[in-house]
């Protein structure tokens, strides 16, 4: 690995650090592939048997992605095998094993975890959580990390440009963290992990019905420490050792649904997140005094229920209260003064539609929305400001044909508005249409095009940041993208299903910190990027062994100077093999990549790499399961990510769950 210094430290980690901030509902590909396991939660059941019901693997086409939204499939797929949602880091590591899906850990358990997708930045990513978004309206993107403490029923990543549906910053698709709802689940569960790095967590969740079974209660909390200290390889091949890299982590959560008539849903969900980290900062300027500190108020209340007139179809509402807050102090950083940075905003928010199927083979949907975030910023050394971004949009959309049979198309319009933005000769305003196609000709091949306008807001800090020499720009003008995908998958045998398409992406208005003098580094809208690549996935099953694999090939440049963008392996492949004997399975995943540019310059590289992770379960009896994970198996140690932070080595996790 090469080496080079280059921005102010404290920039370089302000700008790395993101914010923390019913349909029925379809099996997983790996929930199929391991034996038809389910969402719900792997205790006894606490009702009528379930009828398995037989789905093709690999693609969960559109209720993956439930809540207000006009119908527009995407190709997705499905994290729900509660050895991912229950991994050490969360879900979202299991995310990476999915095709076209990037995951960016900075350290152990704790640490901030981001996901972008087909090259996108994080940033550009749309993250949300039971439809309420979680991207930072200060930095972008969303901190992932958190959802390792929460009662999860599963975590969904669809991809491709899906603004049309659920508006800015979905441009590279959309990461759906479901919770577990209580008329689904009644039942307990308690668990305790603990492993190295100083690792502990504990999380419970108690979920209960009553009206005969028409109204439910969840309630869950979870606790996580880690010391966060790791032996690691710097880019000079000398052994040096991780530190200043403790977290503490608290989430509550409470969820209460109620089926009030047939088809009916109402649900609503308070959930508090608290996490205090030590910030170690990069490879080159370590820090041992910098802190960060996130905070995230989540309320929620939605409805689900018939469609209009009594017609086929399906009506949705919601309107949710959402406070994020980040702190980060360094009193003694390696370069320049003292730093303390606090961002806190309140934000509101809402949307209605509803779908309606006048004639067997067309249906029409419509809906509206808006939000509004109030947004404060207070630094130590720098301006702060106090400012508002709001939104306001409208959809209509239409579907052609009842299934896949012959041919079934979609296409859907929004209409976005935005306070304060300029979108060129429209003002504030943006009109950004979608369309899919989808034929399954024979009952073993299905094919499948879309092609969609994206988008994404400055955020707040690349508007308004002010800190003298480094400034936001309050007169940026939204990133605009075109994408486009086509693919096809095979179903050649039963259990058996391959997957593959192309896709590309093109951006222009893209926004970078960029010198404009020797006392200047301000934000911009610098030039347009090309992003394009192959996915491909395949799984299998023969009785108790079964596999998975997946592949990425990505070609992402800067269109301007046809430079490389940074952080984006050209070739990412992953795969997991697994067995099961009784009480005992075992599983082995594997994931590797090329080796990739840091900076946009083509200066500052890191090689490619392969790791491996092993995890064993036993469960003895029915309400008790006990695991083993061994991750980075082969003890890499000279991994790097986000802005040159060390990944840890080897490192092992034991696991207790009582379900009752």
């Amino acid at each position: 690995m090469s080496r080079k210094s280059y921005v102010p430290i404290f920039l370089a980690v302000w700008l790395s650090v993101p914010v923390a901030a019913q349909q029925p509902r379809a099996p997983s590909a790996l929930g199929e592939l391991r034996g038809g396991q389910s969402p719900e939660r792997d205790g006894p059941s606490h009702g009528p048997e379930p009828v398995p019901v037989r789905v093709p693997p690999i693609e969960v086409e559109g209720d993956a992605l439930r809540g207000p939204a006009p119908p527009a499939p995407a190709p997705s797929d499905r994290v729900d095998d509660p050895a991912d949602l229950d991994s050490p880091q969360g879900p979202a590591r299991a995310a990476a094993r999915l095709p076209a899906t990037r995951v960016a850990e900075t350290g152990g358990p704790g640490r901030p975890v981001t996901v972008s997708v087909r090259g996108s930045d994080p940033a550009a990513t749309l993250s949300v959580l039971d439809g309420v978004p979680l991207n930072s309206p200060f930095l972008g993107g969303a901190d992932l990390a958190g959802l390792a403490l929460l009662p999860l029923e599963s975590l969904t990543v669809a991809r491709g440009g899906l603004s049309a549906a659920f508006g800015t910053d979905a441009v590279g698709g959309v990461v759906d963290a479901r919770v577990q709802g209580p008329l689904d689940w009644p039942g307990t569960e308690v668990s305790l992990l603990a492993g190295s790095f100083g690792t502990a967590r504990l999380k419970a969740a108690h979920a209960a019905t009553a009206a005969g079974g028409r109204v439910g209660a969840l309630a869950s909390a979870g606790f996580l420490k880690s010391g966060g200290d790791f032996p690691y390889i710097d880019t000079n091949g000398h052994s040096r050792e991780r530190t200043h890299a403790g977290v503490a982590a608290l989430d509550g959560l409470v969820k209460v649904e109620a089926a009030p008539g047939r088809g009916h849903r109402v649900s609503l969900l308070a959930e508090g997140f608290a996490g205090d980290r030590e910030v170690p900062g990069m490879e080159q300027y370590p820090s041992d005094t910098a802190r960060q500190r996130d905070s995230r108020v989540v309320v929620a209340a939605a409805w689900d229920g018939p469609g209009p007139f009594r017609r086929d179809g399906r009506s949705a509402a919601r309107v949710f209260v959402r406070r994020v807050g980040f702190r980060y102090d360094d009193s003694a950083p390696p370069m320049g003064p003292a730093v303390s940075n606090v961002l806190v905003s309140w934000g509101v928010g809402g949307d209605a539609s509803a779908s309606v199927r006048p004639l067997s083979w067309l249906a029409v949907s419509a809906g509206a929305g808006g939000t509004c975030d109030l947004a404060s910023a207070r630094r130590l050394r720098g301006s702060g400001y106090d400012e508002r971004r709001t939104t306001a949009s409208a959809w209509a959309g239409v579907e052609v044909g009842r299934e896949e049979r012959l041919v079934l198309l979609t296409a859907v319009v929004r209409g976005q508005w935005a306070g304060g933005m300029d979108f060129g000769a429209t003002g504030g305003f943006v009109a950004v249409p979608r369309g899919t196609v989808a034929s399954r000709p024979v009952r073993w091949l299905r094919l499948f095009a879309d092609a969609a306008r994206a988008f994404r807001l400055p955020t707040l800090e690349e508007l308004y940041f002010d800190a003298g020499f480094v400034r936001g720009n309050p007169d940026l003008d939204p990133e605009d993208s075109f994408t486009w995908d086509a693919g096809l998958e095979l179903l050649p045998a039963d259990g058996v299903s391959v997957k593959a398409a192309y896709f590309e992406t093109r951006s222009d208005n893209l926004i970078l910190f960029l010198p404009r003098s020797a006392y200047l580094t301000r934000a911009e809208n610098s030039g347009s990027a090309l992003l394009r690549g192959v996915e491909a996935s395949a799984s299998a099953r023969a009785g108790p062994v079964g596999l998975a694999a997946s592949y990425t090939f990505l070609d992402a440049r800067d269109r301007t100077a046809g430079l490389s963008l940074p952080n984006r392996p050209r070739h990412a492949a992953a795969g997991e093999v697994f067995g099961e004997a009784g009480p005992v399975r075992a599983s082995v995943r594997v994931a590797g990549q090329t080796g990739f540019f840091q900076n946009r310059f083509e200066s500052l590289r890191e090689e490619g790499r392969v790791t491996a992770d092993l995890r064993l379960e036993v469960r003895p009896i029915p309400a008790l399961l006990l695991a083993v994970d061994v991750q980075n198996v082969s003890d890499v140690r000279d991994a790097v990510d986000a802005l040159q932070q060390p990944l840890p080595g080897r490192a092992f996790y034991g696991s207790v769950k009582v379900s009752l």
